[in-house]
């Protein structure tokens, strides 16, 4: 919309985050393709058979991607001193990164809250769709993280669990 063609069209992917999550998640939907669903998933003969993952082992699994979030898009900065505002620029991708990842994990719980409420008619809050929701806002805000203000932050997070939410 606000090409201006006097200016060159600039797209800056700190890191390559971008370039990462395009490959991982070309790669897992080539993976699913090929691979196929598993035997006995879909079917009235199974159901009820498949059972739910460990949250303990979700809980470890997501916390080591939220330390992992943080080093690769503070880390991505190459230099935490010296001359320039680097250590100015590695707290803001960690602070963007938290606030990203909070509103997604607000929405997630708001999101499931007010599903449950509606199709059964009490609520559920599952601690599954916080750290989905959590990780959502991180993947969203990764390739921005270095020069976006907070709010922009907090829209993006909110905005990357609602694309899963959508696409889900």
């Amino acid at each position: 919309f606000f090409y201006n063609q006097n200016e060159p069209v600039r797209f800056i992917d700190f890191a390559g985050s971008g370039v990462v999550h395009i490959t991982g998640g070309l790669a897992g939907l080539i993976g699913t393709w090929i691979m196929g669903p598993r035997h006995g998933r879909f079917g009235e003969e199974n159901k009820g058979m498949f059972f739910g993952h460990s949250v303990p082992l979700i809980n470890l699994g997501f916390c080591f991607l939220l330390i992992g979030f943080l080093c690769f898009n503070g880390g991505s900065e190459l230099a935490i001193v010296g001359a320039g505002e680097h250590g100015t620029i590695v707290a803001k991708c960690f602070m963007n990164t938290i606030i990203a990842g909070s509103a997604g994990g607000v929405v997630a719980l708001t999101v499931n809250y007010g599903s449950t409420r509606m199709r059964r008619g009490y609520a559920d809050i599952s601690l599954y769709y916080l750290m989905n929701g959590a990780l959502a806002g991180m993947v969203a805000v990764a390739a921005g993280s270095n020069n976006l203000e907070q709010g922009w932050a907090l829209f993006i997070g909110s905005f990357g669990k609602s694309v899963l939410s959508f696409w889900s």
